[in-house]
Parts: C-alpha cells; structure tokens; sequence
C-alpha cells in the first residue's frame, strides 16, 4: 500500500519545492557573479534545503549558483554571537525569556558545565527585564563574569565560523525556512562589513513586528501574513509546521560552538555521522520530494510553473479544508520548542476518550486547527466553512487584529506575572508559536 505521506511528498510538495529550488537559484544570479556570493543554508532546517537545492539544480542542468556551505546558526547562536554588536539582540532575549528569571537567562548564555552557577543575591530570582538583563551582563561575580566571558567567547567563535562559511566572499545569501528572518536580522545588524540578503520558504510578519530587514528578505513561495486565495502557498501559514517538520532533520538545535583540533569550528549538532543524518531517508514527505527533484529533467523547466501551480491549489485545499486522509498525508512528528529549549509539543492533539468539550477545547491548542477540526468537531465540513469565514471576517473588520493584539498583550502580562510565581521548570516550559 502506498503510503499518503510519500505521495503528498512527490506529487504535492515536490512541484513546489521545484518552483522554490528554481527560483532561489534565479536569486543566487541576481544576487552576483558566482565568485562573489556564498549561499549559507541555516542549521537546522537549511540543511535539508541545501540538499533539495543542489538536487534540484543539478537535475535541471544548472550549476549551484556561487559558494555553497552549512552555516551552524540558530536564533539563541545568533543572539549570542550578535549580543554586544546590535540592541536588536537584547529585544531578542527578552521576548523570548518573558515572565522568567535571570537564572532561566543565565542557563541559555552560560556553558553546559557552568549552567548551575548561584548569581547571588542581587539577582537570583529577579524577573528578566531590560535592567535585569544589563545586570546580568555587566555585573560582578564569578557567575556574570562566566557570562561575560561566554558571550565573548560564542561571539568570537561565530565570526571565525562565518568566515570560513562564506569562503572570502562578501556578498552573503542565507537561506532558511521563514517566517521572519530573526536571524537574517541579527547578522545582518551585528556583522555590518558583509552584503546581506536573506531568502526564505515563505515570509511573513503576522506579529506586525517592526522589519527593517524586509528589504534585504524574501519569500521565494510567498510573502503575505495571512492566508490570501490568489496566493494558494499562503495556505503553509495555517500548517507552517509542515515546512520545517519537512526539512529539519532528526539532530539538535545549535546551541554552542566550539574550536576543533584542526582549527575549523564545530557545533554541537554536528554529532559523528552528523551528515548522514541529514541525507538519510524516513521521514516520507522528505523522501518524496527528493525523489521528485531527482526525476526531473532540464526539459521539465518549460511545464515547472504550471506543475507547481497545480500542485499549491492542491495543497492550499489540504491545508484548508482538509480530508481525513489528507490529515494523515500532512501529519508531521511533534515540534521541538525554540531558542535553546529541550521538548516538543504534539502538532495534532490526541482526543481518545475525551468528551465533547475536551475534543472542541482541542483544536485551539493544536498547532494545525483546521486538521484538528476534521478529526475532532461533528460535521467537520461545515465547522470547516465557518473557520474559514471568522478568520476571514476577522482580517477585514477594522480594528480585529489591534483587538487581538490587546488580548496577547493582556494574556502575556498575566503569564508574567503567572509564572513569576511558579517554579523553574514550570516557568520553563516553552512556548510554540502558531502564526494562525
């Protein structure tokens, strides 16, 4: 029997990706002459998207377009390398560290072996804010001082990373899976001297956070922060963890770096066989696509839109309006959580035993509301349609997302003060965003 995730895989998600795989390869020629330009795929899920791009290009018998490297970044590595170099970086810190304490903070900038370290009574329990934080930073103590030295040493590390990436080029791509482009912002602010520019799966700023960055970043399927009909890739944005679940590969979160024996510099993803890892198959949308740049043709870049156009509408129609066996055709592994913190949370909850209401409770927390709602609420088809139209009657209504907004406000500053109150490994738990 053939497996419906395989299939979505190839003939779904194939098409698109091709369209993406060609059209990155159109901006790695707009971005220079091949000798000035280093494309730099972003840890984690970059490097399953430099293996999809060089398939893909080679397959349609074009070269790779410039320098091609790994480039061993993450959010909580780009924050760090970048905390000294650019204020953006603090703001990135204390968004992700909201309602928690220094000591929480302290463990995301310190080494593994020093995470334990007592930063006294000055600032041992003292929520994270901007002063907090400078404290933290500029204090005394052997515990600020292990910061300190931290901090400088991650910095001093990425740079030397960053040069042996880009090979002597100045004019550097990154490529990552979306949405924003934190980390396009992060470098692109703390290592002035390189020509940046950023492409993505897929750009979006559903937060209205401000972007100056949105010059230099693409979405090469779509950029819209909501879901628009006459932009069928747009759907992603209600699935998006479909995308990363797609090209992350089963290896850790970059969290540190570290100089080798040789003088090269490594992470801490690069486990032995770390490659491997990345090639290997099993995870069937994955495989499915890959099998799919491999089978094309330089012949095929003549029907490559109108495939990929086919298959987005298609996609957009799984996404939105989902059957049970597109549920299962779309399912991805549980997420991992974000900015250096270990767990997952499930993509689909599970509702065996529940009642009703535990069932209809169930799709605001799941991460893929629309294929909750096919696999939990009575009459699926039509609570489907009603979705639709809330979300839709929603985005047009003036003032439906300052509303909004004013709600999270609220709801963030009573988890502040919520888990000001808890214990540490309560007030760790991390937080998932859905861009819904």
């Amino acid at each position: 029997m053939t497996d419906p995730a395989y299939e979505a895989g190839r003939n779904v998600l194939g098409p698109v990706i091709a369209r993406f795989v060609r059209d990155l390869r159109l901006q790695a020629g707009a971005a220079g002459p091949p000798g000035e330009v280093a494309l730099l795929f972003c840890a984690r899920g970059g490097l399953r998207l430099r293996l999809a791009y060089e398939t893909g290009v080679r397959a349609l018998g074009m070269d790779v377009g410039g320098h091609v490297a790994d480039l061993m970044v993450s959010r909580l590595m780009a924050a760090k390398a970048t905390l000294g170099r650019t204020p953006y970086a603090v703001d990135v810190f204390l968004k992700e560290c909201a309602g928690r304490t220094l000591d929480e903070a302290a463990v995301l900038l310190l080494p593994p072996h020093l995470a334990g370290l007592d930063l006294g009574p000055a600032l041992r329990g003292r929520p994270v804010d901007r002063q907090g934080l400078q404290a933290l930073l500029e204090g005394e103590g052997a515990a600020c001082a292990a910061v300190r030295a931290e901090v400088g040493d991650q910095a001093s590390a990425f740079a030397a990373h960053l040069a042996q990436a880009s090979a002597g080029r100045r004019r550097l791509m990154l490529v990552d899976t979306g949405l924003y482009g934190g980390t396009m912002r992060l470098l692109e602010e703390g290592f002035p001297d390189a020509e940046w520019s950023c492409s993505m799966v897929g750009r979006s700023n559903h937060s209205g956070a401000d972007a100056p960055h949105f010059r230099r970043t693409t979405g090469v399927l779509f950029e819209a922060d909501r879901t628009v009909g006459h932009r069928p890739a747009s759907a992603l944005l209600r699935h998006w963890h479909l995308v990363e679940g797609l090209f992350e590969p089963a290896l850790p979160s970059v969290r540190r770096l570290a100089r080798a024996a040789d003088g090269t510099i490594v992470s801490n993803l690069q486990v032995p066989d770390w490659q491997d890892v990345v090639a290997a198959r099993g995870n069937a949308q994955f495989d499915g696509v890959m099998d799919h740049l491999a089978s094309l043709r330089p012949s095929d870049l003549l029907t490559l839109d109108a495939a990929a156009d086919r298959a987005e509408r298609v996609l957009a129609r799984m996404i939105l309006r989902p059957s049970h066996a597109d549920v299962a055709a779309l399912a991805i592994a549980p997420r991992s959580f974000d900015f250096g913190r270990d767990g997952a949370s499930l993509v689909l909850r599970p509702t065996e035993g529940a009642g009703l209401r535990e069932r209809v409770w169930s799709v605001r927390h799941s991460l893929w509301r629309e294929g909750q709602i096919r696999l939990v609420v009575p009459c699926p088809g039509l609570a489907l349609r009603a979705f639709a139209v809330g979300r839709w009657l929603f985005e047009i209504l003036p003032g439906g997302r300052r509303g909004m907004d004013g709600i999270r406000t609220r709801l963030r500053r009573r988890l502040a003060a919520r888990t000001r109150r808890q214990g540490p490994a309560e007030a760790m738990r991390p937080r998932i965003v859905n861009p819904s």
